[in-house]
């Protein structure tokens, strides 16, 4: 059993677990042109799929430099 042959027996609705707010506490600070991150704020987007409207103002040295920060804390934290 995989992703591509849920998706082409149309079953890939085993793969919908919903929306989850991992920010519904918010995400840290700015402190001058530092941010600082709550320390749960930070989660491994290993299994986490975005659309690309979600990241296109995501800085590209940031993700170069730790794509986790950037996506998940620094970039919602900007919006």
């Amino acid at each position: 059993e995989s992703f591509l042959s849920r998706l082409a027996d149309d079953t890939a609705c085993a793969y919908d677990f919903g929306w989850h707010d991992f920010h519904a506490s918010g995400h840290g600070t700015f402190n001058g042109g530092r941010f600082f991150p709550l320390p749960h704020t930070r989660w491994s987007i290993n299994m986490i799929a975005f659309k690309m409207e979600d990241v296109a103002d995501a800085e590209p040295e940031s993700l170069a430099e730790d794509d986790e920060k950037e996506l998940s804390v620094v970039h919602p934290a900007r919006l």
